[in-house]
Formats: structure tokens, C-alpha cells, sequence
């Protein structure tokens, strides 16, 4: 099952509001349930829900919209770790890109950029992390993962 967490604390611009839409409705056919998206506008409900999804064929869809939202991200590395993450930093500032790459996203941008390459980045790490279930669940039968 992939599951996929999608935060934003603001979508007041034109293209946060279209990145929420290709996210939770484009993407939303090619996961298993509606309700394996899950939406997160503030930090008090993001981190229920982190420790819910970190396991490795979970994905996330983080925007820092200010350097205080990127330290929160950096403060629970340790969960964000386990997920294929989209990374989304307030500026193209190099400090900025290098905090948010302490991360290790699979796909690392700034607001100030265009987002139409995240709905096929989306796309082949969900493509990904389904294979990556079969192939688990395979072994799985097989008796080849020990515990």
C-alpha cells in the first residue's frame, strides 16, 4: 500500500493552489485509497501523522513556505528518513537548498520554480514504491526476509 502526505501551511499563491489540486486529485488514481492521502495545513496535525507514515513505501509532499517550516522538517529528519520525500524550500538560496538536502529528498525544488515536473516525479515514485511492495511481499512468501 502506498500511502502519500501532502503539507502546506498556506496556499495563497496561484501555483501552491494548483500543486494541492495535481497532488491530492491527479495523483489520488494512482493510490490505492482516497484515504491513503492525507492533507495537512498546520504543524500540530503534521506530526501525528509523520509517525503514522514512515515506513518505506510512504511518501511525502513537504513545502517549507518560510525557513521556520524547513527547521521543522529538520527537527523530525530522523522520521523523514524512512519516506520518499518531495521538497519544497521558501528560497533559492544556497544555504536554504543545503538545509533542505540534509533532508535527502528524491526531488528537491523552491517555491519561486516552476512545479510541473513534480506531477511525473509523483508519479515514477509512486510507480516505485508499488514495485517495491511486490517485490517485498514476494519475498515475503517466499520466506526470504528475515525479522
Amino acid at each position: 500500500m502506498v500511502r502519500l502526505l501532502f503539507y502546506c501551511s498556506q496556499t495563497t499563491t496561484h501555483n501552491l493552489q494548483n500543486l494541492k489540486r495535481i497532488v491530492t486529485q491527479g495523483i489520488a488514481t494512482q493510490v490505492a485509497d482516497a484515504e491513503d492521502i492525507q492533507v495537512s495545513i498546520t504543524r500540530t496535525s503534521l506530526f501525528p501523522k509523520l509517525r503514522v507514515y514512515s515506513s518505506t513505501s510512504d511518501l511525502a509532499v513537504l513545502i517549507a513556505t518560510t525557513p521556520g517550516e524547513l527547521d521543522t522538517f529538520y527537527e523530525v529528519r530522523d522520521i523523514l528518513w524512512h519516506m520518499d520525500i518531495i521538497l519544497i524550500v521558501p528560497d533559492n538560496k544556497k544555504s536554504t537548498l543545503y538545509r533542505g538536502s540534509l533532508l535527502f529528498p528524491r526531488f528537491i525544488t523552491s517555491i519561486e520554480s516552476d512545479f510541473h515536473p513534480i506531477e511525473s516525479v509523483l508519479t515514477k515514485m509512486i510507480q516505485r514504491s508499488h514495485r517495491r511492495n511486490i517485490e517485498t511481499n514476494a519475498r515475503q512468501k517466499n520466506g526470504k526476509i528475515s525479522c
